[in-house]
């Protein structure tokens, strides 16, 4: 037996001692006759279930940036991890879930980390799912001003923007700050959890303006669980009243800058209260971005930016997919990522020989299916995008215990397959 037949058993045996491994080969996933995951048998020794491990005490352990190069992303900052975590739990995000309980490093450790990233990095980038509510933000951001530096904060939730905070930033000479509401409308800010009242938000944009800080960028989603047109509107009727707060600031310092809307399409994740809910179709999500786009072109100081609902369609695929979409092939060699997944471009008239599978196309993505086998139906891998799932279903990565429970929380998320839509 060669070096690499002992490596790879060595490992197969050490991890099966490991709550935090998992085995290959020793879990089957079962599907019913509609091609669903039903259950996952585990074969092997210990429990069918692979543990995340938690470190409570983020102050043991060094997380910052420990390789700097200009040509890594960010490669212009020196990033400090303040917190893992969050306490918000906003209904659409992963981190928010998996990465509970919050825990956040200590001020004192957190001003050594950025004094000592100041001297190579001018720009020290602070990580975390929020950073706002972090204990002693304002004063680590006057630290680094003190020091001649700026911070780079990651997004901040509006309504724990205070004075303090936004006098430092502006002390900080930071060009752009990140706000997240989410959704345009309060109604969908409460299906997600995401709660924000309208003048929370002006408030926060007058403070973080009126200190100095020179763009905004703004994060929304369109094709949320239970959105309408009117909440997608809302998002420009929202954008706009910010922009007169932002414009009204700007005129006053001799300033005005430009304010940068990032829309994404909603992906559901695993893990979260949403996990189930479906993703609108990529040409859906390409209409509501289109709406906006019409209602804020003729603005001035607004952009619209964001990802391509395509790329959130194949994000959906691999976060709500099992297996079988990895044994997709490649239809044909194209150097892209999407030909590494098997999944690319194509136009429907585009015409492919078919060996052992028919080629089938969705939503500008072509794939093959595989002949049926009796322990793993064919099935349209898109439809882990689109289903809504009965609650309590099966989920292809169940066996991985991430710690949190969604099911208490779903039970209040407004989702309108759950509750009445005069409820929300």
């Amino acid at each position: 037996m060669g070096t690499p037949e002992l490596a790879e058993r060595y490992l197969m045996q050490t991890g099966r001692r490991l709550p935090v491994t998992f085995v290959r080969g020793q879990g089957c996933l079962v599907y019913d006759d509609a091609g669903r995951l039903a259950t996952v048998n585990y074969s092997g020794p210990g429990r069918a279930q692979v543990n995340r491990r938690l470190i409570r005490d983020l102050n043991r352990f060094t997380t910052s940036s420990l390789i700097l190069t200009e040509e890594s992303v960010f490669g212009d900052m020196f990033l400090v991890e303040a917190s893992r975590g969050c306490q918000w739990g906003c209904r659409f995000c992963a981190a928010g879930f998996m990465y509970r309980p919050l825990r956040t490093r200590s001020p004192a450790s957190l001003k050594a980390d950025v004094v000592r990233g100041l001297e190579s990095r001018s720009t020290i980038g602070l990580v975390g799912a929020e950073m706002a509510s972090l204990p002693g933000i304002a004063d680590l951001c006057q630290t680094i001003a003190d020091h001649g530096g700026r911070a780079s904060p990651a997004s901040l939730k509006a309504d724990c923007i205070s004075p303090l905070l936004a006098a430092a930033l502006g002390r900080n000479r930071s060009r752009t700050v990140t706000i997240a509401p989410e959704a345009g409308s309060e109604r969908m800010r409460r299906v997600i959890n995401k709660n924000l009242k309208e003048p929370e938000i002006l408030r926060a944009v007058e403070l973080l303006v009126g200190e100095g800080v020179q763009d905004l960028k703004l994060y929304f989603m369109v094709g949320l669980p239970s959105e309408t047109e009117a909440d997608v509107d809302a998002i420009a009727g929202l954008t706009v009243d910010i922009r007169e707060r932002f414009v009204g600031k700007g005129k006053e310092r001799g300033r005005i800058g430009a304010i940068t809307l990032s829309v994404n399409t909603f992906v559901p994740k695993p893990w979260t209260p949403f996990q189930w809910d479906p993703m609108v179709e990529v040409a859906t999500a390409k209409a509501k971005v289109g709406r906006l786009r019409a209602r804020l072109r003729p603005i001035a100081n607004v952009e619209v930016d964001g990802e391509s609902p395509r790329e959130a369609y194949l994000q959906t695929l691999l976060s709500r997919g099992d297996r079988r979409v990895a044994r997709r092939r490649r239809c044909a060699p194209r150097p892209c990522a999407h030909a590494r997944w098997g999944l690319h471009r194509g136009p429907e008239h585009d015409q492919q020989q078919r060996v052992d599978g028919a080629v089938r196309l969705r939503n500008g993505v072509r794939f093959r299916t595989e002949k049926p086998h009796r322990h793993r139906p064919v099935d349209d891998p898109f439809h882990g995008a689109r289903r809504v799932a009965i609650h309590g279903g099966v989920h292809a990565v169940r066996h991985f215990d991430t710690g949190g429970d969604c099911a208490a929380e779903r039970q209040q998320s407004a989702v309108p397959s759950q509750l009445d839509r005069r409820q929300l």
